[in-house]
């Protein structure tokens, strides 16, 4: 019986050991696979490295041949500036030729005959083209809504640049008298179209008007009522808006082309007062503002400003002076 328990337990230690022993060999042939992949790991790597180092040695980089480079470019920039030193050269020759032609052109014209006849449009060159006066109000001749009266008043050598006849029925003196500035007087067309098609037929009576033919009428007024009487009915040299070109007096048969003050009770009048603004006209001299424009009431007397202007002028019921404000 201990002989048979022995020979169990040996048979037992030895199948122990025999599994130990399958054991061991897995770890130890997993061990080496991992150690020869590790290596190969290795391997792979330093082949990697070797390989980009011969690459970046057989092409060197560019910073080498820069030198060649720049030195040709230098050489370009050289031939480039000489070649635009003599272009420079060349243009100052010929700007010197064209300026010695413009000289001998000049002097040609200078010595043409006086009694030769030349075309020019009036021009403004010798007038300011803008200054203050005492109360600090900006005057621009040029603009269409400058203010215009005894206190702002235009020079003497002042002429409009685009004085132009609008082709309509007219009771002036001279054709000069008809005229207006471009602006105004196409303005002015279409104000007596939407007054005929309303039925009122009205008539240019006096336009553009120079400093002269002012100066000429208001002495004539003086010497025979007087300095007092004629400033209430006629503007001061230099005041007068007819010199600017954007003032028309106007009239009607029913008034038998005079410009009285009954025009403003009769239905072309009423009519002017209530629709020149549609067209950027104002009544100039409107009624109960004498004390402030000076002068007396003149339904007669349109001036133009401009549409957005005159609307506003209109529908406050004021004067261009108290418009200034």
């Amino acid at each position: 019986m201990v002989i048979y328990v022995c020979e169990k337990n040996t048979q037992v230690n030895t199948s122990r050991r025999s599994k130990l022993n399958k054991k061991n060999r897995v770890l130890f042939i997993i061990s080496i696979l991992l150690a020869a992949l590790v290596i190969g790991l290795t391997i792979i790597e330093a082949f990697i490295t070797f390989t980009s180092d011969n690459k970046t040695t057989k092409n060197p980089p560019s910073e080498v041949t820069q030198p060649k480079d720049s030195d040709k470019s230098k050489k370009d920039n050289e031939n480039t500036t000489s070649k635009k030193e003599d272009t420079i050269q060349n243009t100052d020759e010929k700007t010197d030729e064209k300026t010695t032609q413009v000289e001998e052109s000049s002097s040609k014209t200078d010595e043409k005959p006086s009694g030769e006849n030349e075309t020019t449009e009036p021009t403004n060159d010798k007038l300011p083209a803008t200054e203050t006066d005492e109360n600090s109000v900006l005057i621009n001749y040029s603009l269409e809504n400058a203010l215009i009266n005894r206190d702002h008043k235009l020079p003497e050598g002042y002429e409009p640049p685009d004085l132009v006849t609008p082709k309509l029925p007219a009771k002036s003196y001279t054709d000069e008298n008809k005229k207006m500035r471009l602006t105004a007087a196409l303005a002015l067309e279409k104000l007596f179209a939407a007054a005929k098609e309303d039925g009122y037929t009205l008539y240019v009576i006096s336009g553009y008007r120079p400093y002269s033919l002012q100066k000429s009428i208001y002495d004539s007024s003086v010497e025979r009522v007087g300095v007092e009487e004629t400033e209430k009915l006629i503007a001061i040299p230099g005041s007068s808006e007819h010199q600017s070109g954007l003032a028309m007096d106007v009239s009607c048969e029913s008034e038998n082309f005079q410009l009285e003050e009954s025009l403003g009770n009769k239905p072309e009048g009423i009519w002017i007062a209530e629709n020149a603004h549609k067209f950027g006209f104002i009544v100039r001299y409107p009624k109960d503002k004498e004390d402030i424009t000076k002068i007396s009431y003149e339904p007669w007397h349109l001036r133009y400003v401009g549409i957005d202007m005159a609307t506003d002028i209109y529908e406050r019921k004021i004067c261009l002076e108290e418009y200034y404000q």
